[in-house]
């Protein structure tokens, strides 16, 4: 119900890594609070509740998000929040604020504290962060907007032949819409289709910021930025038609290579910074004294030197293969001066990742870039310049963070995959050079 890719989850993960105070509730207990905190009225019940989002911040707070299904066959999202340190009281009290202006919709109340948890219940598009959500589902807003971008020109949104359809949604984070839209203009009727982003205002301001510029650079092979409401964090965006491809789709790596080089373009001007890439990264692994070890062959920080404007999350999934074959980039949200090796590694993590679950892990500098030659070719015969040693220690990067992933997201075998990330991120910095 969400579009987010499905995991299975070990609800006991933050616990058994020592943060004892934060523990997710399941699927009863979900369906407990429901029918005691939020359901606005008896009739219809909440039957089932199934897990399809969780994050993990130690010490700090668990998300996890809930397609919860009644016995009438609707169904809603439903996120808690819970909070370490009596911290729900004061989130509680940011809702309560919100509380007139949130109309939910929905069978169920906009959000519920569950003291006796330490919790925050919200029902979907309520959102603490995610203020737009409730403008994207108000089809009379929907229609001022799509009016005030001018993507369609002298037509007219019919509210009652549009509909908005959600893809994807992290709580707090980010949402993915399509907007079917039915279209006007004296006799004649049409039909239109714009995506629409919702982001956290603040960050919403510096994607389209980020986004203008590379535009400005040359055409960008993917959707085109066509209306920013700063209030709301609400991005809408041209429809880019086609198949995505699946997450674990690697066979198009050389084709993805030769889109990438395209794709980036040159950024003069853009000063060099020193960054802790792992960061976040390290809160995670470093409850474990034995990941923590591996990544300390990484080094702390790294000084990056811009020379191209960067996807910034390229992964097979951020692909889309239209009528003939050709390959556009979806997700523009994390545009940014860069340096080429950081997408490229992205990618390269994500197979290294799963060549190595299937078949045991890559140890060389040899082996790990003759697995993802294909990418790395298809990148240089499009006119691209790869630094290996670069590339290697970029790699490294990624593949502590999908390790450091796999504890976030509570996955069921988070600590298997932690490990096998932090290995291979150690021999990727080995094999690179790569010291503290």
């Amino acid at each position: 119900m969400t579009g987010l890719r499905a995991y299975e989850r070990d609800l006991e993960l933050a616990s058994r890594l020592s943060d004892t105070g934060l523990s997710p509730p399941t699927s009863e207990s979900i369906l407990e609070w429901i029918e005691e905190h939020l359901s606005a009225r008896a009739e219809p019940v909440a039957r089932s509740a199934r897990l399809e989002y969780a994050r993990w911040k130690p010490f700090n707070s668990i998300t996890t998000s809930w397609s919860v299904a009644f016995d009438d066959g609707a169904s809603e999202i439903v996120t808690c929040k819970q909070y370490a340190l009596g911290k729900a009281e004061n989130i509680a009290s940011v809702f309560h604020v919100r509380r007139r202006k949130t109309g939910a919709g929905t069978r169920l109340a906009p959000f519920a504290h569950v003291r006796d948890a330490g919790a925050v219940l919200w029902c979907f598009p309520a959102d603490r962060i995610l203020q737009g959500l409730e403008r994207i589902v108000d089809k009379r807003r929907i229609a001022r907007m799509v009016h005030a971008s001018g993507s369609v020109g002298s037509w007219r949104v019919r509210r009652r032949k549009s509909n908005v359809r959600l893809l994807r949604y992290k709580p707090e984070r980010r949402a993915v819409f399509e907007l079917d839209l039915g279209l006007r203009r004296g006799e004649a009727k049409s039909q239109f289709t714009l995506a629409a982003r919702v982001l956290p205002a603040y960050e919403a301001l510096h994607v389209a910021g980020r986004r203008r510029m590379y535009a400005r650079v040359g055409d960008v092979a993917g959707p085109t930025l066509v209306h920013h409401d700063p209030e709301s964090g609400v991005l809408l965006e041209t429809w880019l038609a086609g198949e995505p491809l699946a997450p674990d789709d690697f066979s198009s790596a050389e084709r993805a290579g030769a889109t990438l080089a395209a794709w980036h373009r040159p950024c003069p001007g853009s000063r060099s910074r020193s960054i802790e890439p792992l960061r976040s990264a390290r809160e995670l692994l470093e409850l474990e004294p034995e990941l923590a070890a591996g990544i300390e062959s990484i080094g702390p920080r790294i000084v990056v030197a811009p020379t191209v404007w960067i996807h910034g999350d390229f992964h097979p999934d951020q692909l889309v293969e239209g009528p003939g074959r050709e390959l556009g980039v979806l997700d523009l949200d994390a545009v940014r001066p860069g340096e080429p090796e950081e997408d490229l590694a992205s990618w390269m993590a994500d197979e290294l990742m799963l060549r190595s679950a299937r078949s045991g892990p890559v140890q060389t500098r040899v082996d790990a870039l003759e697995a993802c030659r294909a990418l790395i070719d298809g990148y240089r015969g499009a006119g691209g310049s790869v630094r290996e040693a670069r590339l290697l220690e970029w790699t490294a990067v990624e593949l502590a963070r999908r390790a450091a992933g796999a504890l976030r997201r509570l996955e069921r075998d988070g600590l298997e995959k932690a490990r096998l990330g932090v290995e291979l991120a150690t021999a990727a910095a080995r094999a690179g050079g790569v010291s503290c």
